[in-house]
């Protein structure tokens, strides 16, 4: 549907709680909470709950002085008459509240009680969240963000309400896009939806497009064109236009995500990217892990081939030769000729396992910098050869 309104103000307030059927609902939230406290009436019930709407619109609303301390808590809270639901744990809290602070009556329209009322609105705030009633938001920027200044705003907005960006979709409640990605109609007119089963007498409750919950109002039924459309409000994740934060903050108070989805191709599109992506990483880090099995096998197979011989890790080695050594010729015995020749032997052989020794110094080194083992010095044929020190 569609009107037409120079300025949209919130509704009033004390209008929703005159009603037949929410007079009767909340009668029936008095009588589960207080069931033998007379004293709580069922007018000081409504009084209560119009007047706090009406101090946090004054105190924390659009036309309130920044910054503001705390969000107003969402209007759908007060419309929740369930068994156990919004209305009922608010009128709870504020009871309890209430008798904390000391107070007599609620003082809301207490001007000089205006710094208690803001620290109440906070308290009350603090135990809905506690008890899942405000929901904690998660957002997650969709790959057609991309300018870095949008991000860090956006960030920033968002941590200053309370919500936190993550770096993954799918721990994501409320994934962003560019503005371009929803369809945010005409500035002269302002488009509507008209609330299912919330019509009163001439009258029906609508929800303007771009304006939070608390602006919904009544409207005389002339003015409104086309018919009420139930609407499904729940998902598990939001896919919705960055718009939405920015109101959010201008208003101080949690948008309508139905006001700024975008189209469901865009949606499909972007989980099926991510899904992909998803995999990718998931094959990169199979593969990766498949090829440290296969260098940790290398490495093993290694250290098995130079197992044998262990060299000792603090003693020092001495190669001997395991031939027999050649005995020294009597200085009485054969020539000078025969002489020289037995020196010139015996100098090859010393010769000959100096270089055996060079080849398992060889080995040995190798064994011991895969093994780790502290360096050992070998000592061969009078010559110290030093392993490598891992």
């Amino acid at each position: 549907g569609m009107v037409k309104q120079d300025r949209i103000n919130p509704r009033n307030f004390a209008q929703q709680y005159e009603t037949e059927d929410v007079v009767k609902k909340i009668s029936q939230i008095r009588s589960s909470l207080f069931p033998s406290d007379q004293g709580i009436s069922l007018k000081s019930i409504t009084s209560m709950l119009t007047d706090i709407s009406n101090f946090m619109e004054k105190n924390l609303g659009r036309d309130a002085p920044s910054p503001k301390p705390v969000m107003k808590i969402p209007d759908t809270l007060f419309r929740d008459f369930s068994r156990g639901g919004g209305l009922e744990t608010i009128i709870k809290i504020c009871f309890e509240i209430k008798a904390e602070f000391g107070w007599k009556k609620f003082e809301f329209s207490n001007a000089s009680k205006l710094s208690e009322c803001i620290q109440f609105v906070i308290e009350l705030s603090k135990r809905l969240k506690k008890l899942n009633k405000i929901r904690s938001y998660k957002i997650f920027f969709s790959r057609h963000v991309k300018l870095p200044d949008v991000i860090k705003k956006i960030t920033t907005i968002a941590n200053q309400l309370g919500a936190s960006v993550v770096d993954e979709q799918s721990q994501a409640t409320h994934v962003l896009y560019p503005p371009s990605f929803c369809d945010e109609g005409d500035d002269q007119d302002e488009y509507l939806r008209c609330l299912d089963g919330t019509t009163m007498k001439d009258k029906c409750l609508v929800h303007l497009w771009y304006y939070p919950d608390s602006y919904d109002h009544w409207v005389p039924a002339s003015e409104v064109e086309g018919n009420p459309d139930p609407v499904d409000a729940s998902r598990e994740q939001w896919h919705i236009s960055t718009a939405w934060i920015l109101h959010s903050q201008k208003f101080n108070e949690w948008m309508n995500e139905l006001d700024y989805e975008v189209a469901d191709d865009v949606v499909a599109n972007e989980i099926n990217f991510h899904k992909n992506s998803q995999n990718i990483n998931e094959k990169r880090k199979v593969s990766a892990i498949t090829q440290e099995e296969k260098t940790e096998e290398i490495v093993q197979s290694k250290k098995a081939k130079y197992s044998e011989p262990v060299i000792p890790s603090s003693t020092q080695t001495t190669i001997r030769p395991t031939s027999p050594q050649i005995s020294s010729t009597s200085s009485s015995s054969g020539t000078v000729q025969e002489k020289e020749k037995e020196k010139e032997k015996q100098k090859q052989n010393q010769m000959q396992m100096t270089q055996i020794a060079l080849d398992m110094c060889s080995r040995f080194t190798f064994f011991i910098c895969t093994t780790k083992t502290i360096s050992t010095t070998i000592t061969c044929c009078s010559t110290s050869y030093t392993t490598c020190e891992s």
